[in-house]
């Protein structure tokens, strides 16, 4: 019998693609995949490995050809999300990265924004705009902090 010394090292599988999501807060993103020629028909198995709440992941159809339904519905503002999404079979493995995001902001246009003051409000407050600036300002007296008046 002879003996050798092996060494072994295991690394992550590498991904086999990436997958874009993008969603309002609130609203959901669906996309649909479909498995390799070389997968359907098999028994498999798919699922998020440590998924963040925020996705879901179903298959539908037949098992000759199944479907993947991916779901994205993010609940707050700020951050990207991104999982793994895992597809395996007895003999492969199938390996996504999936990625949540928000569509781009776009700032309102200033110039199609109406104000929300009534015209028979503002027709109201323009006598008073006018009076109160026709009116002499007082002179102001600067306080000493011993509370007498310094002019």
């Amino acid at each position: 019998r002879w003996r050798f010394e092996l060494l072994l090292e295991a690394t992550s599988p590498e991904i086999d693609g990436k997958i874009f999501l993008e969603a309002n807060v609130g609203d959901v993103a669906h996309r649909s995949l479909t498995l390799p020629a070389s997968m359907s028909g098999s028994p498999f198995s798919v699922y998020f490995y440590e998924p963040p709440t925020v996705f879901d992941v179903k298959t539908t159809g037949s098992p000759a050809s199944p479907e993947i339904g991916i779901s994205f519905t993010p609940k707050e503002f700020g951050r990207e999300y991104v999982a793994v999404l895992i597809v395996e079979t007895e003999e492969s493995q199938w390996i996504h990265e999936v990625h949540g995001t928000y569509p781009p902001y776009v700032p309102p246009d200033k110039s199609q924004m109406k104000g929300k003051v009534a015209e028979e409000l503002k027709k109201v407050l323009s006598p008073a705009r006018k009076s109160s600036s026709s009116s002499p300002r007082r002179e102001r007296k600067a306080l000493t902090p011993r509370g007498g008046s310094r002019k």
